[in-house]
């Protein structure tokens, strides 16, 4: 009976319940479990490093740096590990200042945007390394621009501190506990070698993604400063430079977003206790690299929960939800930008990779 609902169903119906039980599958694998007492020192940490800045726009952008760096981590040996914290912490720190310096003059930005945007897009191509740091740049870079009157130098000197953190966490983890497995990662000559493989199709995914992040930012500005960067930092790391992947990552945004959002709702209001607020959060912060490697909507429900409650915490006023519905309907629009770039950027290609499948199938058949 099963297989006739199967057959009765349109499709596009087919495609959008496989694709919804693909988004919903947990790995099995994930990061060893010590990762998440690493990620809880390094924003612990940051946040210290940030009060010693004296600087009240550290204490939020310390911890955001560190989780930032969190997340770009891979499974291997320390050197692999170190060369992607230094290139997503280089990325990220240029990202800061591009924010910072030009929050002043859109048309500066506007280009400066277009150009990173470009650049991550290129990344997204590579893989990791490079993909997380061309994201994390362009997002920092926005979530910059809303910072006014802030010392560049000792927010660059902030940077390096976070950093520097991060880096010796990860090299006491190694002398711990060393990774068991090789992990992913690109040599600058394997990096070139992989964009040359697929230059037919880069520039047309390039344009897609730019367009797609330009649009969420412009979308964005037309209601005030603040809504172009939730909105443009959705679409740019739902975008991948693979189909399959791109249309999973937008359900799973969506449906993480969702129960994210009722979590915090539910959570918020049945404590008020800022420390226990803080106490959650810190918690959740042991969950943020295992998610992301074992399912992006559970990371994407956690996230949600963990900026909304540190947002809390950090303006010292009581919740809103008139903000966390501000973030949904931010994610909602980024991921339906995010939809109509993938759309554009590979409209007909899998129709041409189902044919000359095809093909090679009929011609590989014994005549």
């Amino acid at each position: 009976m099963d297989g006739d609902d199967h057959r009765d169903q349109s499709p596009a119906l087919l495609r959008l319940r496989n694709y919804t039980a693909d988004a919903l599958k947990v790995e099995g694998t994930g990061p060893p479990w010590h990762r998440g007492c690493v990620a809880i020192a390094g924003v612990l940490g940051a946040l210290a490093i940030g009060q010693v800045f004296e600087l009240r726009e550290a204490l939020a952008i310390a911890p955001a740096l560190a989780v930032f760096m969190t997340l770009a981590d891979v499974e291997g040996p320390l050197r692999l590990r170190l060369a992607t914290l230094a290139l997503a912490s280089s990325g990220m720190t240029v990202g800061a200042l591009a924010g910072l310096v030009l929050a002043s003059d859109p048309l500066a930005l506007g280009a400066v945007f277009i150009g990173l945007a470009a650049i991550a897009a290129v990344a997204s191509s590579i893989g990791p390394p490079y993909q997380p740091a061309g994201r994390f740049t362009l997002v920092v870079a926005l979530f910059m621009s809303l910072v006014h009157g802030a010392d560049a130098k000792r927010l660059v000197e902030l940077a390096l501190a976070v950093s520097a953190w991060v880096a010796l966490l990860r090299l006491i983890e190694n002398v711990i506990a060393p990774d068991a497995r090789i992990g992913e990662f690109k040599s600058l000559k394997e990096a070139l070698f992989t964009l040359r493989a697929g230059r037919w199709h880069l520039y047309r995914f390039v344009l897609a993604y730019v367009f797609a992040a330009g649009l969420g930012y412009a979308l964005g500005r037309m209601i005030d400063a603040v809504h172009p960067s939730w909105v443009t930092a959705s679409v740019v790391v739902v975008m991948w430079s693979d189909a399959h992947r791109s249309y999973l990552r937008v359900v799973q945004r969506i449906i993480g977003t969702l129960a994210g959002a009722l979590i915090t709702l539910v959570m918020t209001s049945l404590v008020s206790d800022a420390r226990i607020i803080a106490a959650i959060a810190v918690v959740l912060l042991y969950f943020v690299p295992h998610f992301i490697k074992r399912n992006y909507w559970l990371h994407s429900g956690l996230m949600l929960v963990l900026v909304m409650l540190s947002l809390d915490i950090w303006s010292g006023s009581q919740f809103s939800s008139h903000v966390l519905l501000q973030r949904i309907g931010d994610v909602l629009l980024g991921c339906a930008l995010a939809l109509l770039g993938t759309v554009l950027a590979f409209a007909g290609v899998q129709e041409r990779l189902r044919e000359a499948a095809s093909a090679d199938a009929k011609a590989a058949q014994p005549t």
